[in-house]
């Protein structure tokens, strides 16, 4: 990415983790058309910083509607605060554009800032699924390692479980 689109990202985000900027310095986001393999696991795709900004901007759009009863999520977790997506979140990947992966800038009291939050709106599931992106990218590697994943005939590794099954 360029020095001016990072620089939007941080007006718009000042807290963005250091560990995301890195990353999409790196790799500004996927999605070019040619190929559904990526760098992240089950079809999720990094989101370019453009891409970021625009869906950060549906979410303000949004309005941050809170939900009042957590029972009524198929999964609900007491470290994210109950809304689906909230403009607190940086959202980095993202699967079929509804279901996303999020850096929480606003965690419920007994999350933490820079958790990585799962948001599937469709499935009425919102979940911690790492402390932070780096947890995240070493879970992940850990698990490539371990072979928990199989190749799919389109070169997208796949793991047999929701990945990551667990939060860390």
């Amino acid at each position: 990415s360029t020095a001016e689109a990072l620089q939007q990202l941080t007006h718009c985000f000042a807290e963005a983790p250091t560990d995301l900027l890195q990353l999409l310095a790196l790799h500004d986001g996927e999605g070019s058309g040619t190929s559904m393999v990526g760098l992240l696991p089950n079809y999720m795709e990094l989101l370019s910083i453009e891409r970021i900004l625009e869906v950060h901007g549906w979410n303000v759009a949004a309005n941050n509607e809170f939900m009042n009863d957590l029972a009524s999520l198929g999964v609900a977790d007491e470290r994210a605060k109950p809304v689906f997506s909230y403009s607190r979140r940086i959202p980095f990947a993202c699967c079929n554009g509804d279901v996303y992966w999020y850096v929480d800038l606003d965690p419920a009291p007994t999350g933490q800032i820079g958790q990585i939050v799962h948001d599937d709106a469709e499935c009425m599931v919102l979940r911690v699924i790492a402390g932070s992106l780096q947890q995240l990218l070493q879970h992940y590697l850990d698990d490539i390692k371990q072979g928990k994943f199989s190749v799919e005939e389109d070169g997208q590794l796949i793991s047999d479980a929701d990945w990551p099954s667990a939060t860390l």
